[in-house]
């Protein structure tokens, strides 16, 4: 699904697919390589709206929840699928799991990326194979809050993307999440854990933002 415009809502929707399957628009303002990366209305202005998802199924394995915009969800299930079955390769294969929920390409300046709040994060991965996002722009936000995190988490919750100079930019946050996945005392250094205060903050921004 190419989801791209302001206020967009979506309530019981069930995304099924591989890598990709749900792309946030608009594209990010400029392509890492010259004729890399351009997708859907390559040629139309770039305008980051908001969007809410409510009760959805979304399931994927490599970046399948990315873009630019600006998305709340609320009460979805994220299922991080094994690629090694797509593959045929079967649970032995020495190509363990590496799935990755999220590559937000939060534009620089932007309030909030993504934020899952009372969500699942679900798989038939193995264990600690399974990232919960990582940068596909360097000023990417990301926020997980109140989410059962399953034990096919790795331990440093997110990923850097092998770009060192990210770490400094990116907002990669969590807020009390429970289940196997969500320890936080081995996460990466550039993932952290909101105040109270913060939390409140985000709320008060999503509400003003969405007009819920």
């Amino acid at each position: 699904l190419y989801a791209d415009g302001n206020h967009l809502i979506f309530e019981r929707l069930r995304l099924l697919g591989w890598q990709d399957t749900l792309f946030t628009g608009p594209l990010p303002p400029k392509e890492i390589e010259k004729n890399g990366f351009i997708g859907p209305k390559q040629f139309a202005p770039r305008i980051n709206g908001y969007q809410f998802y409510k009760d959805c199924y979304i399931e994927g394995d490599v970046d399948f929840i990315f873009g630019s915009a600006s998305v709340y969800f609320l009460h979805c299930v994220l299922f991080q699928k094994d690629r090694e079955k797509k593959r045929g390769t079967g649970p032995n294969s020495e190509r363990p799991c590496k799935g990755y929920a999220t590559a937000a390409s939060t534009p620089e300046g932007q309030e909030w990326g993504y934020v899952f709040e009372d969500c699942r994060f679900e798989s038939d991965c193995p264990e600690e194979s399974c990232y919960l996002g990582r940068p596909w722009r360097n000023f990417a936000k990301v926020s997980i809050v109140r989410c059962y995190l399953g034990p096919q988490i790795a331990r440093e919750g997110f990923h850097n993307w092998n770009k060192t100079e990210a770490e400094q930019t990116v907002s990669f946050t969590e807020y009390r999440n429970f289940g196997p996945g969500a320890d936080s005392h081995a996460r990466a250094p550039f993932v952290r854990e909101l105040s109270d205060s913060e939390y409140l903050t985000l709320k008060e921004r999503l509400s003003s933002s969405l007009r819920l």
